[in-house]
C-alpha cells in the first residue's frame, strides 16, 4: 500500500487534542496504526501581534509552508489534507482552488 501523508489543521480557537480525548479512540492514533505518516498544524495561542493576520497568510504562508515541506520530504506532488471544524475546511478548499495540483485526481 502507498503511503500518502496526511496533514491535519485544527480550528484557529481549538486545540487539536478535541480529537483524541478518549484513550483508544485517537483519530491520530489510528491513523498512525493504519500507517499513515501524520502531520498536524497547531496554532498556538494567538498574542497581539495575530491580530494582523489575513486569510492569505494563513493559506498561502502557514499552509503552504506545511504542505511543501512535507510534499519535499517525501518526494510526492499531492499529499491529504483533513480540516477538522466548517473553518478549517473551508481554508483547505481555498487553498486547493488556489493550487489545483493538489486537488484529488478523478
Amino acid at each position: 500500500m502507498f503511503n500518502i501523508p496526511i496533514l491535519i489543521v485544527y480550528a484557529l480557537v481549538n486545540r487539536p487534542h478535541i480529537v483524541d480525548l478518549q484513550e483508544g479512540r485517537s483519530l491520530v492514533a489510528n491513523l498512525l496504526n493504519l500507517g499513515l505518516d501524520v502531520y498536524l498544524i497547531d496554532w498556538g495561542y494567538p498574542n497581539q501581534d495575530a491580530r494582523w493576520l489575513t486569510i492569505d497568510k494563513y493559506i498561502n504562508r502557514y499552509i503552504n509552508n506545511c504542505v511543501d515541506f512535507i510534499r519535499d520530504r517525501h518526494k510526492l506532488m499531492q499529499i491529504n489534507l483533513l480540516g477538522i471544524c466548517q473553518g478549517e475546511a473551508s481554508i483547505f478548499l481555498c487553498y486547493s482552488s488556489f493550487y489545483p495540483w493538489l486537488k484529488a485526481r478523478e
